[in-house]
């Protein structure tokens, strides 16, 4: 905690020297300086806030477990590399949770090599798997599905980003689901974009006989030992390699009395939740930071967030770049946030349909400007509430997941009215899985008073969708 009571007009400002500075638990801010409070780097040098300790490469060995050499593919027996993390002091390795439409979970530990973000083993390495059957229909637990080389004989239950796992048959390959599944399960049509039919297929991840590919990871729970395939060039550690886990789910809290703070600089990363979490801030400001390695939310303000300002700043490798909501929608009393200028990219690593690129989650006039926002499974842009801006923004290669899908996207109020859309380059907005088109704005179920206006669209299927009669129009043309 920092304070100063009674002094009026004393900043204070905290400099990181260049160099790795782990957090070893959340970093909570309250103060009641009647200045402000800036944490930067000091004169422009690489600061990396990390929310994890590093494993150093010495700690890595090659497998020698008889039963992990079983199950790894021959071809990763010299390759994956294995280290005891309790031997490291790391005994709270979080959990795999299951996750659904719109709802955020924390991630469990994750692994970084030289700033670069592990996957969890999984199969298919690409894409995913059809659903051929469902035994006990659309609500029931239980699913089938094909395959060609025998591998799920070695799956001993799993848990994907969606759903719990309760037995896997692999005589029948049939997989039980340990709860229903809201939205029901149905056939699947993975391959074929063409079809309206939607869902009907799966991965899995967090499988040691999956480990065989660089860049992935897996964790056995019982023998608390970490397993990772090198994604370096020599496909192995040296003793320059960083190896980072994470272990915070928060890595900085700001609470609820905080106002005028600034963050500049440096690099935030390896947290298992939010990078920064605000409790209602106010006067909050992020500037030339990177964000990345996170778990959700790069930054989450869903609460009632004024004069919050995100600008010229990188968010990548995480589940959803900014959540933010603020004002007060009775009065139309402005909340004054602003996201300008910023980079926000690779913003969908765990799920798809949670993870937004910029999520202005309800509220007033919160102004989004001039952002650069691509390869995304799902939205670039939701919003929710009244009179927000989304402007000049640069929208493309996002909806890569997923079907009825807006690169700017709203819904579910009639009341959301008064917000401008306009002069955004929306751009391959491709329909590539099962399910309805996707589309440059989506203005679903109640959606209106939205003016949008003097925007060019290019290479989608549809410009743009008008409220739950899905109006379709038709009016783009390819640029020269």
């Amino acid at each position: 905690m920092l304070q100063n009571s009674g002094v009026s007009g004393n900043d204070v400002f905290v400099e990181l020297m260049q160099g790795d500075h782990v957090l070893t638990s959340t970093l909570h801010l309250s103060h009641d300086i009647h200045g402000s409070v800036t944490f930067r780097a000091y004169r422009g040098q690489e600061v990396h806030v990390i929310g994890g300790p590093r494993i150093p490469s010495k700690n890595f060995n090659h497998v020698t477990d008889s039963h992990a050499l079983k199950l790894l593919p021959a071809p990763s027996v010299s390759k994956v590399l294995e280290v005891n993390l309790t031997q490291m002091g790391i005994t709270d390795l979080g959990q795999i949770r299951r996750t659904s439409f719109n709802h955020k979970t924390p991630a469990s530990l994750e692994v970084s090599v030289n700033g670069s973000p592990f996957r969890l083993a999984r199969w298919p390495n690409q894409g995913y798997m059809n659903i051929k059957s469902t035994p006990d229909g659309n609500k029931g637990k239980r699913i089938t599905y094909n395959v060609t080389d025998n591998r799920d004989t070695r799956c001993r239950g799993w848990a994907d980003a969606t759903l719990d796992i309760q037995d896997v048959d692999h005589h029948t390959h049939t997989i039980t689901l340990a709860a229903l599944e809201n939205h029901g399960v149905c056939i699947g049509h993975y391959g074929d974009p063409n079809t309206f039919d939607q869902g009907g297929y799966f991965r899995v991840i967090n499988m040691l006989s999956e480990l065989d590919t660089p860049g992935e990871y897996y964790v056995d729970r019982n023998s608390k030992k970490l397993y990772l395939w090198s994604n370096t060039p020599q496909q192995t550690l040296t003793s320059s390699d960083r190896v980072y886990v994470s272990l915070l789910d928060d890595c900085i809290r700001i609470e609820s009395n905080v106002h005028n703070v600034h963050f500049e600089g440096f690099t935030l990363e390896s947290c298992r939740y939010y990078g920064f979490n605000l409790v209602n801030g106010n006067k909050v400001t992020f500037r030339n930071l990177e964000i990345k390695n996170i778990g959700s939310y790069a930054i989450n303000c869903e609460t009632d967030c004024r004069s919050v300002t995100l600008m010229e700043s990188e968010i990548h490798d995480t589940t959803g770049g900014i959540w933010i909501g603020g004002g007060d929608r009775v009065t139309l009393t402005s909340s004054d946030n602003v996201i300008r200028d910023n980079h926000i990219h690779d913003y969908s690593r765990l799920t798809g349909n949670v993870g937004d690129a910029v999520r202005v989650s309800t509220g007033v006039n919160t102004k989004v400007l001039y952002n650069n926002i691509h390869n995304g499974a799902y939205t670039g842009i939701r919003f929710s509430g009244n009179d927000h801006v989304i402007q000049n923004n640069h929208v493309h290669h996002v909806c890569q997941d997923s079907s009825d899908c807006g690169a700017i996207h709203s819904n579910g109020h009639y009341t959301y009215r008064g917000n401008v859309i306009e002069k955004n380059y929306v751009h391959h907005v491709l329909h590539s899985v099962p399910g309805p088109d996707n589309r440059g704005v989506m203005l679903d179920d109640e959606m209106s008073s939205v003016t949008a206006r003097y925007n060019v669209f290019y290479d989608l299927p549809f410009p743009a969708v008008l409220g739950t009669a899905a109006t379709m129009v038709r009016r783009c043309s390819k640029m020269p």
